[in-house]
């Protein structure tokens, strides 16, 4: 038997509207949380000098997200992925889905997501809506290429771009944990969240399995205007102590040089229950933790325990061992709305 057949809700989501409007967004949109102002979805400037790697995963446009207003009575989507989903731990809609938020008395409410694992696919989100004008968010995918992207709409109604965004900014750069991995939906990272719950613009520099601390990224990350705050997630990436001692000093040296203002907030490795069973595993992070905090020390820089701050939910907060779930993003996200709008007081 057919699950699908059984239960509808189980079914993917499909294109349900007679007549549809279609609005390129790349050329019609501000895209959201992004370094630059380029009508792309790439997370860092095309002219960046880095690693293949890095240019590659920077064209996943996590936490890139676009902001509109619309009467339309539907909302639809016409998408275009390089891949379907690839990951066995990882959703699909977390890898290459999109997410629709209505905003209502100020907060943004997840309302729907793409349910289908297609690389090209047209799908009608949300239908038989009151047509008066609606404020949107539509967060944009973690895990994969975003080729092409129209939103669809009823003829002759209104849709209005919002190019409105927090004066400040707050950047993220970390692992594959950072960039979303493994998300249910691409609204649950923890920089999404936390963007959600705080006046600041966030912009994703997460990088699975390339945070490295690479120079070029804190020299392009020093450069960014109203940049407050950088939070760095690095250590699940960097298992050499002696890349540690030597990069970290430098790489906050190179911030501060020219954003001297910017505030810059560590956060340790998350739990690792292997530890629990592997002494030696726990000793490398034991001795990696103390030179981040010794560091910190020397540079006036903020440290988090990642294992403090996860400590309280015994490892269910990971899919692996290694990726955060939703309940693990969500800690994450409104532990740092809080340590941030305490440090505002100050």
């Amino acid at each position: 038997m057919d699950t699908k057949k059984i239960d509808k809700n189980m079914d993917i989501s499909k294109y349900t509207c007679e007549k549809t409007e279609w609005i390129n967004v790349e050329s019609n949109f501000t895209i959201h949380g992004k370094i630059d102002s380029a009508k792309n979805y790439s997370r860092l400037p095309e002219n960046i000098k880095t690693t293949d790697s890095i240019k590659y995963l920077s064209k996943h446009p996590s936490g890139l997200y676009i902001d509109f207003s619309t009467n339309s009575s539907s909302i639809n989507l016409h998408v275009k992925t390089a891949t379907s989903s690839y990951m066995p731990h990882m959703s699909a809609i977390g890898q290459i889905g999109l997410d629709l938020y209505y905003k209502h008395n100020n907060n943004y409410l997840f309302i729907a997501t793409t349910k289908i694992d297609q690389k090209e696919y047209l799908i009608t989100l949300i239908k038989d809506l009151p047509k008066e004008k609606k404020e949107f968010r539509l967060y944009l995918p973690l895990y994969t290429i975003l080729k092409h992207l129209e939103i669809g709409v009823d003829p002759l109604s209104i849709i209005i771009n919002s190019s409105l965004a927090p004066n400040n900014k707050i950047i993220t750069y970390g692992t594959s944990i950072t960039q979303g991995g493994c998300a249910t939906r691409p609204g649950m990272s923890f920089p999404a969240i936390l963007g959600r719950l705080i006046n600041f613009e966030i912009i994703n520099l997460g990088f699975s399995g390339n945070c490295h601390l690479n120079y070029e990224i804190a020299e392009t990350i020093s450069k960014i205007k109203n940049l407050k705050y950088l939070i760095i997630e690095p250590e699940a990436n960097i298992n050499d102590l002696n890349i540690i001692k030597e990069k970290l000093p430098i790489f906050i040296n190179i911030l501060k040089n020219i954003n001297k203002d910017v505030k810059i907030i560590i956060i340790t490795h998350f739990p690792i229950v292997h530890s629990l069973i592997n002494p030696n595993l726990d000793t490398l992070r034991k001795k990696s933790s103390k030179i981040i905090n010794d560091i910190a020390v020397q540079n006036n820089v903020k440290v988090i325990s990642g294992k403090e701050l996860l400590k309280e939910y015994c490892f269910d907060e990971f899919v692996d061992g290694i990726h955060l779930t939703d309940l693990g993003f969500y800690k994450v996200a409104t532990y740092l709305k809080d340590y941030i709008l305490e440090l505002e007081k100050k």
